[in-house]
């Protein structure tokens, strides 16, 4: 079943692989999300100003061993539950393997330039493509 966040933007498939390396696996999710948008989407829920942000997919956000990114259709997470830097270096390799193998980029929703620029923090736009219902 797909985590609560997933459902505000449409899934079509996942795949979720794990890579035994001596006492540590790197685990890799990715979910086609059938549109630029619905990956931007999802991926837009981590973002944060301050972010460690690294170019892999059409963006990234690297925390410790957990890596965060979407390029065209797809949302990509590549983490290992070993903090060492060691296997921080393994996920962002990974990483880039997996980007690369996506043909297709996208861009960000073109709402996100609407968005006024006087004091916009950067980084922290979120985009929805289904209603939010409140309380």
């Amino acid at each position: 079943m797909a985590p609560p966040n997933y459902i505000l933007h449409t899934i079509s498939q996942g795949c979720i692989c794990r890579i035994q390396e001596c006492q540590t696996s790197i685990i890799i999710d990715v979910y086609d999300m059938t549109t630029p948008e619905n990956a931007f989407g999802i991926y837009s829920l981590n973002r944060y100003q301050d972010a460690n942000y690294v170019s892999i997919g059409n963006e990234g956000i690297l925390t410790g061993t957990n890596l965060d990114c979407w390029k065209g259709n797809y949302y990509c997470k590549v983490y290992s539950f070993d903090q060492s830097e060691n296997y921080q270096e393994d996920v962002t390799d990974f990483g880039n393997k997996l980007a690369s193998r996506i043909k297709d980029t996208g861009e960000e929703p073109a709402i996100i330039e609407k968005l006024p620029p006087n004091g916009l923090m950067p980084k922290t736009a979120r985009f929805f493509t289904k209603k939010l219902r409140s309380g």
